[in-house]
């Protein structure tokens, strides 16, 4: 692969570059990784986003109805799954679990919500405010 070369959709790679990669390691800490860019990873990496787009676009449908929070809709938003949620936050799956029921999640009060807020890498009103 040349310096930089067109991918399959028309975007520039650079083949020197490392994509970063952020996992949650055995004592439960969040780790970064750096792995090689490739033009197969790209592609994995853009159905990915579909995936979660996807998600996020059923989590906003089921917040309308009162089937869950809007914790659900914005860690699809964030792209990442539960335990890197519990990991980031310090709950316990059980208590994730459980704010992401929509009766719970009106209880909860700004300390916790600001948890989440910054585990998603944003403002804790756009979390209070959200209604899908």
């Amino acid at each position: 692969m040349k310096i930089y070369e067109t991918g399959p959709d028309g975007n520039l790679i650079d083949a020197n570059s490392k994509r970063i990669r952020y996992t949650v390691d055995d004592k439960g800490k969040v780790v970064t990784e750096y792995e090689e860019q490739t033009v197969y990873g790209v592609i994995v990496y853009d159905n990915l986003v579909d995936v979660y787009h996807d998600r996020a676009e059923r989590a906003k449908e089921r917040i309308r109805k009162k089937q869950t929070s809007p914790l659900e809709y914005f860690m699809n938003l964030a792209e990442i799954e539960m335990e890197l949620v519990i990991a980031l936050t310090g709950y316990s799956r059980r208590k994730v679990k459980k704010h992401m029921k929509p009766d719970v999640f009106a209880t909860l009060d700004d300390a916790v919500l600001q948890r989440y807020a910054d585990a998603f890498l944003m403002d804790i009103n756009t979390i209070k405010s959200f209604k899908g």
